[in-house]
């Protein structure tokens, strides 16, 4: 249990760097295919619902910057975080665009009922 621990300090700064420098690229060229990142590679958050609870909330943070960095965009995208019920090492935030290997996913292909 220590060893998950010791580098708490570390593993935030890593975490708010990714946060600092987050970018989504989205030209007329562009396009993205299920892109995803983890925020939590070494089991941070099995140590504590707290630790998981903090990476939500960076989560949230990131989807807030996609927001900004997409409202003068005038092109279809999707973007969602995925929290996985038992393991805070699979959540993730997701961005999605049409492209030449997918089109705009259908809420059905992902099993959510709106």
């Amino acid at each position: 249990m220590r060893k998950k621990t010791r580098d708490l300090k570390k593993h935030y700064r890593e975490i708010e760097g990714v946060l600092r420098n987050f970018d989504i690229y989205l030209s007329k060229e562009s396009w993205y295919n299920m892109w995803h990142t983890h925020l939590d590679w070494s089991g941070v958050t099995s140590v504590s619902s707290k630790h998981r609870k903090v990476h939500f909330l960076y989560y949230l943070k990131i989807f807030e910057k996609i927001e900004l960095q997409t409202k003068v965009i005038k092109r279809d995208f999707q973007t969602w975080i995925y929290i996985d019920g038992h393991d805070g090492t699979y959540d993730a935030i997701y961005f999605h665009t049409e492209n030449s290997r997918s089109y705009i996913i259908q809420k059905k292909a992902l099993g959510v009922n709106l």
